[in-house]
C-alpha cells in the first residue's frame, strides 16, 4: 500500500514538474529572445537617429562649401564624426561607441571596412533600396552591436567630388559620381549592459521558476496525498480485508469529492451485493449439504440392499454353476455312450448297413459331436464364472492344431459345397499353449465361417508370425 501511494503521488509530481518546467523553459527562452530583439530594436532605432542626424549636417555642411568654391577647395573638410560623440553618450549612456565614416575608395585605414562592415556594405550594394543593414558580432569576446548607413553621392558633393578638383591635387577628393554609393557611417555599440540585464533577467527568472516549481511539486504532493493516495490506500486495505474474507470490515469514511468519492460509493455497493452472494451462497450451501446428507443416508441404505442382493446373487450364481456343472457331466456321460455305439454301428459291428443308414449314422455323429462341443462350452462357461479354469500347457504344432479342426467341421462344408483354402506359413516353430483350448476357439470360428459364409462360398484359414514378437496370427 505504501508503494502504491508513493509511486502514485510521484508520478504525478514527475509528470507535472516535468510539464511546468518544460513551460517554463519555452516561456524562458522565448523571453530571452524577446528582449534581445527588443534590445536590438532600441539600438537600431537610436543609430538610425544619430546617423539620421550626422548625414543631414553633414550634407548641410556641403551644400554651404557649394556655395563657395574657394572655400571648398581649401578649407572644407568633411565633419568628423567625433563632433556628434556628446551626442552619442546621451543618447546610449557611457559607452564607449565607435562611431565612423567607411569609405569604399580611400587610402586611409581608419576609413576602411573591416570584413563584417564589408558584409553589411555588400548588402546595401545589392540592394539600393535599403536603407540600412545592421548585425551583431564579437570583437576581443564582447558582444557587440553594428549599423551601417549608406552614402550615396548627391549634387552638393559633386560640387567637389568632380574631374576640375580632382585635378587640383587635392588627394582626399576622389571623382564620383551621382547617386554612387560612395560609403557608409558605421557604428558599433558594445552590448555589455545588455547583456548584464539579460544575465541578470536569467538568475531572476531561474530563481522564480525554482521558487513556482518547489511550490506546485509541494501542492501537488499535498494535494495527492490528500485527494487520492490516502483514499486509495484505505480502500486498498478494505478491498484486502474484504478478499480474505472479513465481509464485516468497515468501509473508510473518504472526505473527498468526484472520482475517488465516486469509487468509493461503487465499492461500498459492491461490498453490500458480495456480503448478500456470500450470505446466499452459505443458505444454498447448507440446503445442499442438508440434501446430501438425506441422499447418502439413501445411499447407505441402498447400499446395504444391494450388498445383501449382491450375496444373494453370489449364492444364486454358484448354484447355476454347480448345476451348469453337474447337468453337463450327466449330459456329457450318456452322449459320448451314444457316440461311442454309433461308430460301432458305422464300422459294421452289427452287421451291414446300407448307404441310407450310413448317411444317417454320419448325421448322428456329426450332431452328436456338435452337441458334445456345446455341453464342453457350456462346462467351460461354468468353470470361468467359478473361477475354477486352468490352462493345460503343452508344445504342439500349428498345422497339426488346424487339420484338427478342420476335420471337425469338414461335413459341415461338404453339405453346404464350400471351399476351404488353408495356408500355413513355412517352417512355423511349435507354440506352447493349451491344445484342447485352441482347437475349441479355432473350431468355434470355423463354425461362425461355415455359418454366415452362403453355398458354394469360400473360407481362408491362415496361420503366419505375428508383427509382434514371439507372437502368431491365426485368421
Amino acid at each position: 500500500m505504501f508503494r502504491i501511494k508513493n509511486n502514485l503521488s510521484a508520478r504525478l509530481m514527475l509528470i507535472i514538474s516535468i510539464i511546468t518546467l518544460v513551460v517554463m523553459s519555452l516561456y524562458f527562452f522565448w523571453n530571452i529572445e524577446r528582449t534581445a530583439q527588443r534590445a536590438e530594436k532600441q539600438f537600431r532605432e537610436k543609430a538610425r537617429v544619430i546617423s539620421t542626424q550626422f548625414l543631414a549636417i553633414r550634407s548641410f555642411i556641403a551644400e554651404q562649401s557649394a556655395i563657395d568654391q574657394s572655400y571648398s577647395v581649401l578649407g572644407y573638410k568633411h565633419l568628423d564624426p567625433l563632433a556628434v560623440e556628446k551626442n552619442i553618450r546621451d543618447t546610449f549612456g557611457e559607452i564607449e561607441v565607435s562611431f565612423k565614416e567607411i569609405w569604399l575608395n580611400t587610402n586611409s585605414t581608419y576609413n576602411m571596412p573591416d570584413k563584417f562592415e564589408a558584409k553589411l556594405i555588400e548588402e546595401l550594394q545589392a540592394d539600393k533600396n535599403l536603407q540600412e543593414a545592421w548585425g551583431t558580432r564579437d570583437i576581443g569576446g564582447r558582444k557587440v552591436f553594428t549599423y551601417s548607413v549608406p552614402i550615396y553621392m548627391e549634387e552638393s558633393c559633386l560640387s567637389c567630388h568632380n574631374e576640375d578638383y580632382a585635378e587640383l591635387g587635392v588627394s582626399e577628393l576622389k571623382k564620383h559620381t551621382l547617386g554612387e554609393l560612395a560609403g557608409a557611417i558605421s557604428l558599433n555599440i558594445p552590448m555589455n549592459a545588455f547583456q548584464e540585464e539579460l544575465r541578470t533577467e536569467i538568475l531572476a527568472h531561474l530563481f522564480a521558476t525554482s521558487i513556482l516549481l518547489v511550490l506546485i511539486i509541494s501542492s501537488v504532493f499535498l494535494a495527492t496525498h490528500n485527494l487520492v493516495a490516502k483514499p486509495l490506500q484505505e480502500l486498498t486495505k478494505a478491498a484486502m480485508e474484504i478478499g480474505r474474507g472479513n465481509l464485516e470490515y468497515p468501509l473508510p469514511q473518504i472526505n473527498s469529492s468526484g472520482e475517488i468519492n465516486l469509487l468509493r460509493r461503487e465499492f461500498e455497493a459492491m461490498a453490500l451485493k458480495l456480503k448478500k452472494y456470500y450470505q446466499e451462497l452459505e443458505d444454498k450451501v447448507a440446503a445442499r449439504t442438508r440434501d446430501l446428507i438425506k441422499a447418502n443416508e439413501i445411499l447407505n441404505k441402498q447400499k446395504e440392499r444391494l450388498k445383501e442382493a449382491n450375496l444373494k446373487l453370489q449364492k444364486a450364481n454358484e448354484l447355476k454353476s454347480e448345476f451348469l456343472s453337474s447337468i453337463s457331466h450327466e449330459l456329457k456321460t450318456p452322449l459320448t455312450s451314444i457316440l461311442a455305439f454309433n461308430e460301432l454301428l458305422i464300422d459294421g459291428i452289427a452287421g451291414q448297413l446300407t448307404e441310407q443308414q450310413k448317411e444317417y449314422h454320419y448325421d448322428i455323429q456329426r450332431n452328436g459331436y456338435q452337441l458334445l462341443a456345446l455341453i464342453n462350452d457350456i462346462l467351460d462357461m461354468a468353470k470361468l464364472q467359478a473361477g475354477r479354469m486352468e490352462l493345460e500347457l503343452s508344445i504342439f504344432s500349428v498345422e497339426t492344431l488346424i487339420e484338427e479342426a478342420v476335420a471337425k467341421i469338414t461335413p459341415l462344408l461338404i453339405k453346404k459345397e464350400q471351399e476351404l483354402e488353408v495356408q500355413v506359413e513355412e517352417k512355423l516353430p511349435n507354440v506352447v499353449a493349451d491344445h484342447k483350448k485352441m482347437e475349441q476357439v479355432l473350431t468355434n470360428l470355423l463354425n461362425n465361417a461355415n455359418k454366415f459364409t452362403p453355398v458354394h462360398g469360400r473360407i481362408k484359414v491362415t496361420a503366419q508370425k505375428s508383427e509382434e514378437e514371439g507372437k502368431l496370427l491365426i485368421s
